[in-house]
């Protein structure tokens, strides 16, 4: 039995918004600076020593001045990829890490390995990016949306394009949650 056009159109859609994915991680980015910094992490000048605002990947940084915005840069989600360092061979090519903003780096408990630098990662977010040995990286870094900004856009959509397309994120976050190839699930 063959895909009725109904059916090819929503896989093309949905191939069509992978891809889009896709480019958005790798694309349209500020350019910085990033240093790494070791425990103790505690306290810090956004949340004190409320230890369960970290994300329990350790995939935080502390906001250097340029991005600090007296504070507001505190829970802030960044992705985050290595694009040269002094070395040849430091970044690990196509590591893309989504990183919380947790302190500041001026007034940071650790000292980071470099100062003046845009933010400055956990050593878990720094290893994941680049060799761990290296004291500052080259990076792109956009501001990614919280779970709050995440519902409000899906809400607004909601209301711009009506029901179907609710039915479609749903399912695709479904499926991204479940960690599973997508299945097509037909509405009718």
């Amino acid at each position: 039995m063959s895909p009725s056009p109904l059916e090819l159109q929503l896989q093309l859609l949905s191939f069509l918004i992978i891809l889009a994915g896709i480019h958005l991680h790798v694309c349209s980015g500020d350019v910085g600076t990033a240093g790494q910094y070791t425990p103790p992490y505690l306290p810090t000048a956004c949340y004190g020593n409320d230890v369960s605002e970290f994300p329990s990947s350790n995939l935080f940084a502390s906001a250097g001045e340029g991005i600090w915005d007296n504070g507001a840069a505190c829970g802030r989600q960044y992705l985050v990829r290595c694009i040269s360092a002094v070395v040849p061979m430091t970044c690990r090519e196509g590591q893309i890490i989504q990183i919380k903003i947790v302190d500041r780096a001026v007034s940071s408990v650790s000292r980071p390995s470099r100062d003046g630098a845009t933010m400055v990662l956990s050593t878990t977010a720094f290893g994941a990016v680049a060799n761990s040995s290296a004291s500052s990286i080259n990076i792109e870094f956009q501001q990614g949306l919280n779970q709050n900004q995440e519902m409000e856009q899906l809400s607004l959509k909601i209301v711009e394009e009506g029901i179907d397309l609710l039915f479609l994120e749903l399912h695709k976050r479904k499926v991204n949650a479940l960690g599973s190839r997508p299945l097509i699930i037909w509405k009718d």
